[in-house]
C-alpha cells in the first residue's frame, strides 16, 4: 500500500507486511544491543549498570526512545497502514518502564508492543485473540535468535 493515494486500504484487513517490518527492525535492534553491551539479560541489573558512566548499558527509557526512532525512520512512506507509535510508562519514579507500543488505524491489525528491555515483541489481536503471541528473547551465545513471528518459534528465551 505504501501509504499512497492509489492504495489507500488494506483490503485484505491485516497489514501483516507492517508487523513483519516491525519484527526484523526488532530483532536487528536487539543483535546490535547484545553485541553492543546495550542490553543484559537481567533487566534490572542493566538499568544499575545504566547508572554507571563508564559503561555501555541503558535503561529501558533510552532503549525505548531508540525504538521509537528506528520504526519512525523504517515507516515514514512505506507501510501498508497508518500506525501510530507511542512510548508509554507504567509505575513511578525509578520504578517506572518505557518501552514502545504501535497501534494501526486499521482495528483488524495488532496492537503491537515492543520492549527491548526486556526482549520480548508481542502482538495482541483484538478480534482475534487465539491469534495473539509473544516472543521473547535474551542476548545468549550468538545474540538474539530470528525465529517467525506468530509461530511459537522464538529460538531462545521463551
Amino acid at each position: 500500500m505504501e501509504n499512497d493515494g492509489l492504495n489507500q486500504y488494506d483490503y485484505l484487513g491485516f497489514s501483516g507486511r507492517d508487523v513483519l517490518k516491525m519484527w526484523t527492525i526488532f530483532v536487528n535492534t536487539l543483535q546490535e544491543y547484545c553485541k553492543k553491551c546495550i542490553r543484559c539479560d537481567f533487566p534490572w541489573t542493566g538499568n544499575v549498570l545504566a547508572t554507571i558512566p563508564w559503561t555501555s548499558n541503558r535503561g529501558c527509557t533510552w532503549q525505548a526512545i531508540d525504538m521509537h526512532k528506528r520504526l519512525l525512520d523504517n515507516f515514514s512512506f512505506k507501510s501498508d497502514a497508518i500506525w501510530t507509535l507511542d512510548t508509554p510508562n507504567t509505575g513511578a519514579l525509578i520504578f517506572n518502564h518505557n518501552w514502545v507500543s504501535a497501534e494501526s488505524d486499521d482495528p483488524n491489525d495488532p496492537k503491537v508492543e515492543l520492549d527491548t528491555w526486556k526482549g520480548c515483541m508481542t502482538a495482541t489481536f483484538p478480534n482475534a485473540p487465539q491469534a495473539s503471541w509473544k516472543h521473547c528473547f535474551h542476548c545468549g551465545p550468538g545474540g538474539p535468535a530470528t525465529g517467525t513471528p506468530g509461530t511459537g518459534d522464538s529460538g531462545m528465551g521463551w
